[in-house]
């Protein structure tokens, strides 16, 4: 999965995220408070995500904080 934010691209490894709920499809990134990608999202309401070869609007409506890491929650903006 990469992750596009401001003009730059982060490319998430399967450690870093995670299919949380299939339905409604949730998926969980694992981001580290030193990144610039965390910064960004914890001021963001919605991010572009490339899964797939597909590039899709995430809303990020959850984050939580758990040891030294926060788990983004993103699910796709509704297209109607």
């Amino acid at each position: 999965m990469e992750v596009l934010y401001g003009n730059k691209k982060i490319n998430l490894v399967e450690k870093e995220y995670f299919v949380a709920s299939s339905e409604p499809l949730y998926y969980g990134l694992i981001i580290n408070p030193s990144s610039d990608l965390w910064s960004y999202m914890v001021k963001a309401n919605s991010i572009l995500c490339i899964f797939n070869n597909s590039t899709e609007k995430y809303s990020i409506p959850y984050r939580i904080d758990v040891g030294e890491n926060s788990i983004f929650f993103v699910t796709p903006e509704s297209k109607d």
